[in-house]
């Protein structure tokens, strides 16, 4: 710029001195000159000085304002409050000021030069490649929405407005400005299921009311057929060909009966015969059936919380509840598995009672797990509607799960399902405690309470069974998830957790950080197959923390564990 400045005042100086030179050599001139005073000549060349010093002065004041101008040009695009980027029509990324490339989530050279495609979700490509389209083909602003792919694995979802546009260059550019509406988005979301979750409540309820008038029509009928079915058998004289019709008649007439029964329990809205019940009691009452029911093939466990708190339930309704979860658990198995029915206390809090529709505080929470093969996302939505069933042979109606959540839910309980495919399910029943002042006066005597938490699952079912040997209540977890979720809900005293040290997700330090928010004061025994020294480096494993290798005995784990209680 300097450099600008000196040539064009040298410039103007060699026009001057020429213009000087002229007068002098100028013949009809040269008198004049020579008539001139040296001061008057001098005067001359003097203002011709100053006016070259203004010329110079103006040029560079309007530099300076060029300058300037250009400054808060790009101040004002850099550091805007709105994501700008240019595109070209494949998509490739011109330039783009800072909150853009925020947007984007990366850093903005690296963002120069590369393709907007490459940041995207897959399933939003055409969405993109449409909008330049448009963009490119049509005048106007187009909008569009994108979800982008961020470097922490999480998505954010971003609103697009383009214009095209000639650049100096003449070469036509994309201009497009960004917006964050993830929060917007998930609203929208939300909104969208709340509004599908209350359109199924609605559907649900005329379900229950045309279940209910078509199940008293339907037993005024059955009432007739099972009636004069049984005084022809009593008519009929033994060995008489119609004996057997009439039976199977007979039979008939109380097998939709009892359809009919499940039907009105998804519809029935009393719970008259309900009484202070223990879960524990009427689990061991029918255990024996659950051998029977599930065959030899599946292994059931029972794990039960001694100190159950009380519930008011209708026992033989609460009976039907569990042979249903049972029997849908038996159906998911294939070959061989295991089923496990656990029972313990767990506190709601406000928002968990918020999604599942009840009322915060405590609750008895029964879980009936199997190691089948899952159940499909796509199916998850509809599996407590009734008539809906995946299973095709024949006596399969599709009113199991509906009847238990009518069930459940006339006893001011709700029923939840967690599952992945090929990864077994879960079914979760939380029914409100009546004894809260019972229980809570045996909390001196109360056995200490061991998480056990590992991926492997024959390895924490074997800790769990060596640990049920002592006088302590054994839970277990097969994931860090599973491990928050239980320690959040139980309302007791979490004495120690016994967990592996790398699983998929947390690691067991970071596990117990999480799990000692809520119980401040749990202990912590760690068990791996690697050398203490790796997970040291490599999984933050406290040098001192208490640690068992694998493989280890019963008695070597029975010994630390009691060690670590009596600290």
């Amino acid at each position: 710029m300097n450099r600008g400045k000196n040539n064009l005042s040298d410039v103007v100086s060699r026009d001057l001195r020429e213009r000087a030179e002229s007068l002098l050599n100028n013949s009809e001139t040269r008198s004049n000159a020579l008539e001139m005073s040296d001061a008057e000549m001098l005067r001359e060349l003097q203002l011709q000085q100053i006016e070259l010093e203004l010329q110079n002065k103006d040029l560079r004041k309007y530099q300076q304002q060029l300058e300037a101008s250009k400054r808060e040009f790009s101040d004002l695009y850099f550091n805007a409050p709105v994501g700008y980027l240019t595109l070209d029509d494949k998509g490739l990324i011109g330039e783009l000021n800072y909150l853009a490339a925020e947007l984007l989530g990366a850093n903005r050279d690296s963002l120069r030069e590369s393709r907007l495609f490459d940041h995207l979700r897959p399933c939003c490509h055409k969405t993109l490649r449409d909008h330049l389209r448009d963009t490119f083909d049509s005048a106007g602003v187009h909008q569009c929405e994108l979800s982008i792919a961020l470097s922490s694995s999480a998505t954010a979802r971003l609103k697009m407005r383009s214009i095209c546009v000639d650049d100096n260059s003449g070469t036509r550019q994309c201009r497009s400005a960004i917006f964050d509406i993830t929060e917007e988005f998930q609203a929208r979301r939300e909104k969208e299921q709340i509004q599908e979750q209350l359109h199924e409540s609605h559907r649900m309820e005329t379900l229950g009311r045309l279940a209910s008038g078509i199940a008293h029509d339907f037993n005024n009928l059955l009432t007739l057929i099972i009636g004069y079915s049984k005084l022809a058998i009593n008519h009929l004289p033994a060995g008489h060909p119609l004996d057997r019709h009439v039976r199977e008649i007979h039979k008939a007439g109380h097998h939709a009966s009892e359809l009919i029964e499940q039907l009105l329990a998804f519809s029935r809205s009393d719970d008259s015969n309900s009484s202070p019940v223990n879960i524990n009691e009427l689990i061991e009452d029918i255990e024996k059936m659950f051998d029977r029911l599930i065959g030899d093939n599946i292994e059931l466990h029972l794990r039960l919380h001694e100190r159950l708190g009380v519930v008011h339930f209708d026992s033989s309704q609460f009976q039907q509840v569990l042979l249903n979860l049972v029997v849908n658990a038996r159906d998911a198995i294939c070959d061989s598995g295991d089923l496990i029915i656990r029972t313990r206390n767990v506190t709601i809090d406000d928002r968990e009672a918020e999604r599942l529709d009840l009322e915060a505080g405590p609750h008895v929470l029964i879980e009936v797990e199997d190691d089948g093969d899952g159940i499909p996302p796509d199916v998850m939505p509809h599996i407590f509607e009734p008539f809906f069933t995946t299973k095709t042979h024949s006596g399969t109606h599709g009113f199991g799960l509906s009847t238990t959540y009518g069930i459940v839910a006339r006893h001011n309980g709700a029923i939840d399902a967690k599952s992945n495919p090929g990864d077994g399910s879960t079914f979760f029943v939380y029914l409100p405690r009546t004894d809260i002042g019972d229980t809570e006066s045996e909390s001196p005597t109360k056995k200490s309470a061991i998480l056990v938490v590992d991926d492997q699952p024959d390895l924490r079912d074997f800790a769990s069974l060596v640990l049920q040997e002592m006088d302590v209540d054994v839970l277990s977890a097969r994931c860090p998830d599973d491990a928050l979720q239980l320690s959040r809900t139980y309302s007791d005293e979490l004495d120690l957790i016994v967990t592996d040290v790398t699983m998929p997700g947390l690691s067991g330090p970071q596990l117990l950080k999480q799990i000692r928010k809520s119980h401040p004061d749990t202990k912590v025994l760690y068990i791996s197959g690697y050398d203490r020294d790796i997970l040291s480096m490599e999984h933050d494993l406290d040098p001192g923390a208490p640690f068992l290798e694998k493989p280890f005995s019963p008695d070597d784990l029975i010994k630390r564990v009691q060690s670590l209680l009596e600290t």
